[in-house]
């Protein structure tokens, strides 16, 4: 959610009411994301065998659109890797070029692969083998508070009005990380 327009709209609605339900969390407990689809559509890709893929690929490559280049190169990378990368705005080569001086100073030996590492750590302590269960609770660990609910909070109090989550009720959450994979995501 981009701020702007989450306080734009928090304004007009505290004109009406002091309190609202949103549905913020929804896509890390039922897989909402795109990224969680990538998945499914990399399993599918993956079933057409290499020895007719890549020479098709390697034929179609110049005219294949940006969006279709960057799935492919994707498929190619382990759930885990996938999902991080799928993520990822910019590359770890990318990153260094957009810090500061002083940015980089601050993130000292971790340089550009701090957020690599950081995601790597999470995926650690997340005990499912499941590839869609393992994305959505480095969701939940990291993306869902670090940028989601921070703008939402910020946005909804700076309008004065109180905003309640209700797919992020903590029974609901553990029931659905429970839950298998098939249940959450429609194919």
């Amino acid at each position: 959610a981009s701020a702007l327009p989450l306080y734009l709209l928090a304004q007009q609605a505290r004109e009406q009411v002091p309190v609202v339900l949103l549905g913020v969390g929804a896509n890390e407990v039922f897989a909402g994301h795109e990224s969680h689809g990538a998945h499914h559509a990399r399993e599918l890709y993956r079933k057409v065998p290499p020895v007719l893929r890549e020479p098709l690929v390697r034929r179609l490559w110049g005219r294949l659109p940006a969006v279709a280049r960057r799935f492919v190169a994707g498929a190619e990378l382990a759930p885990d890797e996938l999902h991080l990368w799928s993520r990822e705005v910019f590359a770890g080569e990318e990153k260094p070029g957009l810090y500061t001086a002083e940015f980089r100073r601050a993130l000292g030996s971790a340089g550009a692969e701090a957020s690599t590492d950081l995601y790597r750590s999470c995926l650690a302590e997340c005990r499912s083998d499941d590839p869609l269960a393992r994305s959505l609770y480095v969701d939940t660990r990291l993306h869902l508070p670090a940028d989601t609910l921070l703008q939402v909070d910020r946005m909804t109090m700076a309008s004065g009005l109180q905003a309640r989550m209700p797919f992020l009720d903590h029974e609901l959450v553990e029931l659905l990380a429970r839950a298998p994979s098939k249940h959450k995501m429609r194919r």
